[in-house]
């Protein structure tokens, strides 16, 4: 009696390949008890699964696919936070015009409430647009503040093993030369 080979098809190998990555790559014999039957009622055997693997690029196709979900998780994290950032710079711009309308015309409690309307949601917009803490910190800060700040972090970088190449003037930092 003659035995008779049949080859499993390119779309039972595709459906092989589709579990794997669906399942998160598992080892070959987790995916083993995890596969579907072919239309002859079979399933490979682990060794042929490993050949497959091999043969066909499961490892590297399913890297690609991994960084094209990872790009797509990327974008839409993008999206989120820069429409985030558009309402709140859309509700800061409305806080300011309601201040001012109050100012204008008298629809909040009190002056000092639309004044407080007026900043905080220039403030709010200011955030939303992306102007930074700490620009906005260090335009607050005097001279020697901004010296120290600036030391400061220049240390954190420098205890975290980083290199920094700088010149450190006082004069320019410091802006108390006399000789201007």
């Amino acid at each position: 009696m003659t035995r008779q080979f049949t080859a499993y098809t390119k779309d039972y190998q595709e459906k092989c390949f589709t579990t794997w990555y669906s399942s998160n790559r598992p080892t070959l014999a987790v995916l083993h008890d995890s596969l579907p039957v072919d239309e002859h009622g079979r399933i490979p055997d682990v060794k042929l699964i490993r050949r497959w693997r091999n043969e066909l690029g499961w490892d590297m196709r399913a890297d690609e696919l991994d960084v094209r979900a990872i790009e797509l998780v990327s974008t839409d994290l993008v999206n989120d936070k820069a429409n985030m950032l558009r309402r709140h710079a859309h509700m800061g711009f409305m806080l300011q015009e309601a201040g001012m309308a109050h100012l204008i015309s008298g629809s909040f409690d009190s002056s000092s409430a639309a004044v407080s309307a007026v900043i905080r949601g220039a403030e709010l917009e200011r955030e939303s647009r992306g102007i930074g803490e700490l620009i906005v910190k260090m335009s607050k800060m005097s001279d020697e503040d901004i010296n120290k700040e600036i030391m400061s972090r220049l240390a954190r970088a420098s205890d975290a093993g980083q290199v920094i190449d700088a010149e450190e003037d006082a004069g320019e930092l410091d802006n108390t030369d006399t000789n201007q």
